[in-house]
């Protein structure tokens, strides 16, 4: 059984470590972005040649400290630019879109082993979504 001291330092290590550890997951290597990071990384990823189409319609360094939206294809040049093998589909509104991507999800988490199935970022109509299977 704990004393009373025993357990308030451990509260008190374990609230120096969440400290230390801000910004990151607690005994992980990965890091949590805010936006204003997400934002940089965008435009680290738009300086070196990564989708300048979405660059110049939303005004390149601009983009730090603004209100646009982070789309898709902002995403997905983030995720190029910081070496992340990812791709993106475009689905056009069809009649019968919506099924199709459920079941295009479900294959693609039931044909993979589990530590190969990573997450799917989803986006519709200023949305977006992570599917984690």
């Amino acid at each position: 059984m704990q004393s009373q001291s025993q357990g308030q330092d451990q509260g008190q290590k374990q609230g120096q470590r969440q400290r230390q550890g801000q910004g990151q997951d607690a005994g992980s290597s990965l890091r949590r972005f805010g936006i204003a990071e997400v934002q940089a990384t965008v435009v680290s990823a738009w300086q070196a040649g990564f989708d300048p189409i979405s660059a110049a319609q939303l005004g390149g360094a601009a983009l730090r400290s603004s209100k646009s939206w982070i789309g898709a294809p902002e995403c997905l040049a983030a995720l190029g630019h910081l070496r992340v093998n990812a791709w993106m589909v475009e689905v056009t509104e069809v009649r019968g879109a919506g099924q199709a991507l459920v079941d295009a999800l479900a294959a693609y988490f039931r044909a993979r082993e589990p530590k190969q199935r990573l997450p799917v970022y989803l986006q519709h109509k200023g949305h977006s979504r992570l599917a984690i299977g």
